[in-house]
């Protein structure tokens, strides 16, 4: 399964309608190598002319229909980064343990609640997964694919939880930014000292996810989360921008825990959780391309 996350990450958002996650890469432990180094190279192969790097004003005007002739576009993005940052470290997602009569009040209300929102609200869905699409397609990358891409994210959401279920730190460097590990190692922390429990495995499966908004964020807004994510090689034919798809998202988490004081290993617990994740790729090769297969998705914040 991580490997197939490696392979989403690099060639996500492909106009098959067959989930890229179906190549799996042999080399397990090069994933997250391979994934942060092809952030460069996914651009370097187009020859753009040369040209002066464009001031702070106008940062995105390789891509004028979510640049300049969008005139939400940057009160947009001051908004994503300060609800992400201020609501993440204290979001649903964070919260990895609850009492049993928690659980019982959040997996019946917000299952009818799931089930009544998808019908209520699945003309309002609906058309926002065709804006975001349209948007892609005619501003970035002409044969991006929604249905792809929300396969794939789905597949490494689970993933990244099953990473942190099993304290691989080091691998989810690769695949979420600082900001995120930071949060979730503090959740994992606290768990310890206000419940006495040490996760030993979480099993997550994405019930439904859906894309709410799409945007482009700049240097500036992306080094708040993970300063290393900027530091990549650059050139002409790179932009400042960065594409970032919010999704909405019901997830089960299956989590199996160890007292700390006894060693024990207790029964698990089912947790339900409902929120919104922020994918985002980049920096963007200058102006619309025809794909951008090998330019990887990585998973900015949560919540």
């Amino acid at each position: 399964m991580l490997s197939a996350l490696g392979t989403w990450f690099r060639q996500n958002a492909k106009s098959s309608r067959t989930s890229p996650l179906v190549s799996v890469l042999t080399q397990q432990s090069s994933c997250s190598a391979h994934y942060f180094v092809s952030t460069s190279s996914a651009v370097k192969e187009h020859n753009d002319d040369d040209e002066p790097p464009e001031d702070d004003e106008d940062i995105h005007k390789d891509f004028p229909l979510m640049g300049r002739e969008n005139a939400v576009q940057q009160p947009m993005e001051r908004a994503e980064v300060t609800r992400c940052l201020r609501l993440m470290p204290h979001s649903p997602w964070m919260r990895l343990h609850e009492s049993a009569a928690e659980g019982v009040v959040a997996r019946y209300f917000t299952q009818y609640r799931r089930r009544l929102t998808r019908t209520l609200f699945a003309p309002v869905y609906s058309h926002a997964s065709r804006l975001c699409t349209d948007i892609v397609q005619d501003a970035v990358e002409a044969s991006f694919d929604m249905p792809a891409f929300l396969e794939g994210a789905s597949s490494a959401l689970e993933v990244t939880y099953g990473l942190l279920g099993s304290h691989q730190y080091d691998t989810l460097r690769g695949l979420v930014t600082a900001k995120l590990l930071q949060a979730f190692r503090r959740a994992s922390n606290e768990l310890i000292e206000e419940q006495e429990l040490k996760l030993v495995d979480i099993s997550a499966k994405v019930l439904t996810m859906q894309p709410v908004c799409v945007n482009l964020w700049g240097p500036k807004s992306v080094e708040q989360f993970d300063p290393a994510w900027i530091n990549c090689e650059a050139g002409a034919h790179v932009s400042r921008s960065w594409l970032v798809q919010t999704v909405t998202v019901d997830c089960n988490l299956d989590m199996r825990y160890q007292d700390t004081n006894s060693g024990s290993e207790l029964v698990q617990a089912s947790l339900f959780r409902h929120g919104h994740v922020l994918f985002a790729r980049g920096p963007l090769p200058r102006g619309r391309r025809e794909s951008l297969d090998n330019l990887p998705w990585r998973i900015m914040g949560v919540l």
